[in-house]
């Protein structure tokens, strides 16, 4: 399945194995969006870069916790690639919340949001993962085939 990003690249959506290098994590707490306050981009679903050594599970539990101070049970989604002039592939979790503590310092964000509906985010502070076509599919794909609870 393809899409464009906001910014006209191609996005290639598959099912595949967790092996990239990127990851990005669509985190619910009872029913709810688990989001974060990117200082730079706005607010989004919290993911990163795995470091030298680790799984794209581990990853996406760093990026999680160092981003919203969030625990809670990982399972790979799918993956996507975005066809850029260097293209990457990120591997897509989610994550149902079990626990979540007040930080003292997030990295790279202002800490956690937490949201009923995506839209109840202000257009301007979105950032463009939540305003991506391919992130809205599977979100929308993962609460119609009732494997997480929202709302």
């Amino acid at each position: 399945m393809e899409f464009r990003d906001v910014e006209g690249n191609r996005v290639i959506l598959k099912t595949d194995k967790p092996v990239h290098h990127h990851v990005l994590i669509i985190p619910f707490i009872a029913g709810q969006y688990l989001l974060t306050q990117h200082k730079v981009r706005g607010t989004e679903f919290p993911g990163g870069k795995r470091e030298q050594g680790e799984t794209a599970f581990e990853a996406a539990a760093r990026e999680l916790f160092e981003e919203t101070g969030a625990t809670g049970d990982l399972e790979y989604v799918t993956s996507y690639t975005v066809m850029t002039e260097t293209p990457f592939t990120k591997d897509v979790f989610k994550a149902e919340i079990t626990e979540i503590s007040e930080q003292s310092h997030y990295h790279e964000t202002a800490g956690p949001v937490i949201v009923g509906e995506l839209d109840e985010v202000e257009q301007s502070k979105r950032s463009r993962l939540l305003q991506d076509d391919c992130i809205r599919y599977i979100v929308r794909e993962m609460i119609e085939c009732g494997s997480v609870k929202h709302g």
